[in-house]
């Protein structure tokens, strides 16, 4: 699956011709936000917005409220389904989990730099029409992967050096990510598609190295120590593989995501 400048297309072969499954958007949001995999893997959600202003009218709500989303179901093929969601105002999908709709709920907002107002969140599941809420994952937390029915979260008022924990959908219950030698889970990492699998960077403010944290059995894997400096990058190089075949690839900014393939 491609994303062609705001139009999602999908590749039946390496070398085929793309074919656009959902159009051009007024405004792209962010790559995780444009569009993500439904639960059983086999179509995609495509992400539109429309102003808060307008979609929003009467509602009091955060001034970092900028727009409504609404969702709408694709098939690989390039046919989009009668299935269409618009969540409430305030609410900013992340995924799709067997149970429900996966958003940010925007509560309130926080000073920023300058002018600049941030965004205070809870992560709650909303039920399969994502209208009404069915689990509060947690409040002031932002999601940094999820898959299947397990959430890798990060508590923004957190004051510890531990501040990543994973949530069973499934159990509603939250422990702390696996703790590694080099310290612990900074940034924001990515979930193989089994939901077991969590590759993110570890360390601390001196150095940093990539890990692959087993969310199962609570352990971890690391790879080498690499310096932690302004725009430092971390070439995977393939280095590290999940049992189940998939490995990282790419290059992994400081902070920002890894990818499994």
């Amino acid at each position: 699956m491609l994303n062609l400048g705001g139009r999602i297309a999908v590749l039946d072969s390496i070398d085929a011709k793309p074919t656009i499954v959902a159009a051009r958007k007024t405004r792209l949001l962010g790559p995780a936000a444009a569009w993500f995999p439904a639960a059983d893997n086999d179509k995609t959600w495509a992400v539109t917005e429309e102003p808060a202003a307008t979609a929003c009218s009467g509602k009091k709500l955060p001034p970092s409220v900028q727009a409504r989303f609404t969702i709408t179901e694709h098939d690989t093929s390039g046919s989009p389904s009668r299935t269409k969601l618009s969540l409430p105002c305030g609410m900013e999908p992340v995924a799709q989990t067997p149970q429900g709709l996966l958003v940010h709920r925007t509560t309130e907002d926080t000073a920023g730099t300058g002018n600049g107002k941030i965004a205070l969140t809870d992560i709650v599941l909303l039920d399969k029409q994502a209208q009404s809420v069915t689990q509060v994952i947690a409040k002031y937390a932002t999601v940094l992967s999820t898959a299947g029915t397990r959430v890798v979260r990060k508590q923004n008022d957190c004051k510890s050096s531990a501040c990543v924990n994973v949530y069973s959908i499934d159990d509603k219950k939250s422990k702390a990510a696996p703790r590694c030698e080099a310290g612990d889970a900074a940034g924001r990492g990515a979930i193989d598609a089994s939901g077991r699998w969590y590759a993110t960077a570890v360390g601390s403010g001196e150095a940093y190295q990539v890990a692959v944290l087993d969310l199962e059995a609570n352990k971890c894997q690391e790879a080498d120590t690499y310096p932690a400096a302004a725009g430092s990058q971390i070439d995977l190089k393939g280095a590290l593989r999940a049992p189940n075949g998939m490995r990282l690839e790419r290059v992994l900014q400081l902070g920002d995501s890894v990818a499994w393939v």
